[in-house]
């Protein structure tokens, strides 16, 4: 779950980084509006904190899935399915 929780908190950075980056150049260029790039980024910094919470709910779920494994274990009732 470490591993998950860091790809999801890297590879948006890394990909909010290389848009930036790609959006200047184009803006230098005269190929992008300034006003463009900056609604783009204003959007994608909003979901960026949706997409990072995503590591945790995952964690947490897989929490639940192991109690409710260990609770029938214990209990000694059949498996749900």
């Amino acid at each position: 779950m470490a591993g998950l929780s860091a790809v999801l908190t890297v590879v948006p950075e890394l990909a909010i980084g290389g848009a930036l980056v790609l959006g200047v150049i184009q803006v230098a260029n005269g190929t992008l509006s300034a006003g463009t790039l900056l609604a783009f980024l204003a959007i994608v910094l909003e979901l960026r904190s949706s997409i990072e919470s995503t590591g945790p709910l995952l964690a947490m779920s897989n929490e639940a899935a192991t109690a409710a494994d260990r609770f029938f274990d214990v209990d000694g009732r059949t498996r749900y399915h």
